[in-house]
């Protein structure tokens, strides 16, 4: 599986809470928007769909491999009335609508968040979903800075994020991440996703005004369709990935050699009680040249 197509089975899996969350934002028809760090496009449709015919979008991302499978998204949007893709299987041929197409124009670039190929004060709004736990945390308060930048006047900036610790994989899996998780802050994105509660503060610190947040949980219980499915196994395999590089102990690394092991009968995932619950984090601030926020 394509980091791409990984970006888009998560978008798949908990598209509800997703598609909730940048509507939370507040983001207006005609907008132009920047989409920092967009994977393979997945928020594409819904940005189309709240800013309409008459709003923009600039996409950027570090992969070379995610922008090609936003481009080929974006060729597709701006050429079809079929908003229903994904990176895994491409149009659903079965959903479509009449007329002509009813999309913004979206284009897609290779590039850092932490250096934005972007004039000052150009969008309306930044939209970063997911991306702040790939970010040290000498780079974060710079990519919100970049962010702020490229802002106009009392434009908004919105970052979405997984909150670790509100995060879990299955009652009877969570001690065992939480042992996983302490061994391995050194990890860029473990640690990320544990310093997500912090993105208010630092907003305030990259001179945003009036910063809020709300959390967002979203929840899947058996039976797990397929996609559920999928994306779960995904989220364990790359678990069980990080423990064969960490010194955990025997007992440790035996569990998560297990839990690859998706065909068994007894398999916590197949128990008609097994739960999985992500937890996010929307924050969202305004760039005000006006505004003096007190440290």
């Amino acid at each position: 599986m394509s980091f791409a197509t990984y970006l888009d089975s998560h978008f798949q899996a908990m598209k509800p809470e997703y598609e909730k969350m940048i509507r939370m934002v507040g983001i207006e028809r005609g907008s132009k928007v920047l989409d920092a760090g967009c994977g393979g496009g997945c928020f594409f449709p819904i940005l189309s769909e709240i800013i309409g015919p008459t709003g923009h979008v600039e996409a950027l991302d570090i992969s070379p491999a995610n922008v090609k499978a936003a481009q080929q998204l974006a060729h597709y949007m701006t050429n079809s009335t079929n908003n229903n893709y994904n990176a895994a299987t491409g149009p659903d041929t079965n959903s479509t609508t009449s007329g002509q197409p009813q999309h913004p124009s979206i284009h897609v670039q290779v590039g850092n968040v932490t250096k934005l190929p972007f004039a000052t004060n150009t969008f309306d709004v930044v939209w970063c979903a997911n991306v702040t736990q790939y970010l040290s945390d000498t780079e974060l308060p710079q990519c919100l800075l970049e962010f702020r930048r490229v802002l106009k006047p009392n434009g908004i900036v919105a970052v979405k994020e997984l909150d670790l610790a509100a995060n879990m994989i299955g009652p009877s899996l969570q001690a065992h991440a939480w042992t996983l998780y302490r061994h391995s802050q050194t990890l860029v994105n473990v640690h990320g996703c544990l310093r997500t509660p912090e993105l208010p503060q630092l907003f305030r610190e990259a001179d945003l005004s009036h910063v809020n947040f709300a959390y967002v949980f979203g929840e899947r219980r058996s039976p797990l369709n397929h996609q559920e499915t999928e994306f779960i196994q995904s989220i364990i395999e790359y678990h069980a990935g990080i423990a064969q590089k960490l010194p955990l102990s025997a007992e440790e690394q035996v569990f998560w050699r297990n839990m690859e092991r998706f065909e068994s009968s007894d398999h916590p995932m197949k128990r008609p009680y097994y739960h999985f619950r992500e937890g996010h984090i929307v924050v969202v601030g305004r760039f005000d040249p006006h505004s003096f926020l007190p440290m």
